[in-house]
């Protein structure tokens, strides 16, 4: 008993924003692999926009791209991109700058700010970056393509959404998808969450929220890379909270207020933030951990709460 009235007492992960990036500098290479990484002493990895995580604006509204540097910074070189171009034509059209080429939009860099990551070596910092692109852009989903000389080229699917400033002025439709579980077992169980994503895809969300449990366990890294191509065939932005059993389970993340493996697999398969806020048709909504394990009692649930901003209607 007093064991367990122990841990209940022990300080959690914290979910600051400073907190959580100064663990992932920490262990920068479980959350981004070198992957050949042509200069191993500096970085910069991609936080967000990612797959999970996304930027979800209006068509000529600029948005923020942030990025964990490590070392010195490097000069970057950005670009929306259409899902069904190679790597080929994405690279030759962020080497192009300015000139837009089809289905492939340059960025510029409007502004940047960069904010240290304390107790890092190497020295690390959090560089945000406003960015717009070059020319006018469809309103769809888009690849964020971002490539430097000090890092292999990357690439994050479905990562920036922009919106018809015409769907602004209906109410918002969101679909709430939790506990997939995948790799549970089940034998029906993939093929009841392709129809239920089928689903999803005819009702036309504007945002599809997938609150936790996205694997049956999380330190199985196949299992959430499994979740992500699933969800990959969602036709709206998705927002992902990590959930308990995708960070797993062990003595690790119940009796120290270290998240183990679970959280970095989910990380590379999404995002790294452990709570955050995106804003929608006039809502924010906030996304967070809630505890580490199903037997730790510390647990509740992942959570995600919106909030309204603005006189909007939505549909749930």
């Amino acid at each position: 008993m007093l064991g367990l009235l122990a841990v209940g007492c022990a300080a959690p992960q914290s979910l600051r924003t400073a907190d959580v990036l100064q663990r992932v500098a920490a262990d920068y290479r479980q959350f981004f692999p070198a992957d050949g990484d042509p200069v191993p002493q500096r970085d910069a990895g991609l936080l967000r926009p990612r797959f999970g995580l996304p930027a979800v604006v209006t068509v000529g509204e600029p948005f923020t791209v942030e990025l964990l540097e490590r070392g010195a910074p490097a000069a970057l070189r950005l670009a929306l991109v259409r899902g069904d171009l190679d790597a080929v034509q994405a690279a030759r059209c962020v080497a192009a700058a300015d000139v837009p080429s089809d289905g492939c939009f340059p960025l510029q860099v409007l502004a940047q700010r960069r904010e240290a990551v304390a107790a890092s070596a190497p020295a690390a910092a959090r560089l945000l970056l406003t960015v717009q692109p070059a020319a006018a852009v469809p309103p769809q989903g888009y690849d964020l393509y971002l490539e430097s000389a000090v890092d292999a080229p990357v690439r994050a699917p479905r990562s920036v959404w922009l919106r018809s400033p015409s769907v602004e002025t209906r109410p918002l439709r969101v679909a709430h998808l939790t506990d997939l579980h995948l790799g549970k077992g089940h034998a029906d169980l993939r093929a009841n969450l392709e129809r239920i994503l089928a689903e999803v895809n005819a009702g036309q969300p504007d945002l599809v929220v997938v609150t936790g449990d996205l694997a049956n366990l999380g330190t199985r890294d196949d299992l959430l890379g499994q979740a992500r191509a699933l969800l990959l065939g969602v036709q709206a932005p998705v927002v992902a909270v990590v959930g308990n059993h995708d960070l797993g389970f062990g003595p690790t993340p119940i009796l120290t207020n270290r998240y183990g493996a679970g959280w970095a697999n989910f990380a590379r398969a999404f995002h790294p933030y452990l709570m955050f806020s995106l804003r929608l048709g006039g809502w924010e909504f906030v996304g967070f951990d809630s505890g580490p394990s199903v037997i730790s009692p510390r647990i509740a649930a992942s959570v995600m709460a919106a909030t309204r901003s603005e006189e909007h209607t939505s549909e749930l």
